[in-house]
């Protein structure tokens, strides 16, 4: 699965999106799902062209090749922060690779499901609402 709990993060709070971007690929990273370039990979996307997409979220992602599982991470904060020219308080690190038919699927069906979390202000504020990473988990697994 795209998801587990010890990479879903509810009310963080953090000043930038690179710090944010730091603490959730530095997770990533202790559980070897990326390697050590997979951060750069992400940075360098934003400068590229920044991953805000309205409704205050966000879909920042690193380069395939950098990715040895994937993986979403997903994080809510405390407190919208600046991204580029948008604030944002919901962030999907996006992880997946693209590299054979299953992830291609795998990764097509989580946009399916992730549009209708992030369709309108009111799906996105259910996501904002979560207190703990097991709740939030359970409502992307129903």
């Amino acid at each position: 699965t795209l998801f587990e709990p010890d990479l879903i993060f509810t009310h963080l709070d953090v000043d930038s999106k690179q710090e944010l971007l730091e603490l959730l690929t530095s997770k990533l990273l202790k559980k070897g799902y990326v390697t050590r370039k997979y951060l750069s990979t992400v940075l360098n996307r934003e400068m590229a062209t920044p991953t805000s997409i309205g409704n205050m979220v966000a879909i920042p992602h690193g380069d395939q090749s950098e990715i040895n599982e994937a993986k979403i991470v997903i994080a809510t904060l405390k407190q919208p922060i600046l991204w580029d020219t948008e604030m944002v308080d919901v962030i999907f690190l996006m992880a997946v690779k693209m590299t054979n038919d299953f992830e291609i699927r795998r990764t097509q069906l989580f946009y399916k499901q992730y549009i209708h979390l992030v369709n309108t202000d009111k799906d996105v504020d259910v996501l904002r609402k979560f207190n703990s990473n097991t709740d939030l988990y359970r409502y992307l697994i129903s």
